[in-house]
């Protein structure tokens, strides 16, 4: 998981270094030493990391949602019948865990 995140930092910094080269080419601007040498100024490189965190966050936000509503069906279907006991006892069989 950790080479995928690698990967996904790197085109979306790649991506932001494209998007941000060409609008630079648009507005015809006078380029910076730091933009001359192949860096991106230190403001245009903390947006990037700054959509890069957001989207980050709205992933973990969306999983955490959708684990506490699983815990809360989980929850319910076991206050109406007795099918989660009876799964985990059917699991403890097949897979010889002794308690």
């Amino acid at each position: 998981m950790g080479k995928k995140n690698k990967k996904a930092k790197k085109y979306l910094r790649e991506q932001a270094l494209k998007k941000i080269k060409q609008e630079e080419a648009k507005q015809q601007v006078p380029q910076t030493q730091s933009a001359v040498a192949g860096h991106i100024p230190e403001d245009q490189e903390t947006v990037a990391e700054s959509k890069e965190v957001r989207l980050h966050i709205k992933k973990i936000l969306i999983t955490v949602g959708i684990l506490v509503l699983i815990i809360i069906g989980i929850y319910f279907i076991n206050i109406k019948s007795d099918f989660i006991l009876k799964l985990g006892d059917w699991l403890s069989r097949v897979f010889n865990v002794q308690v």
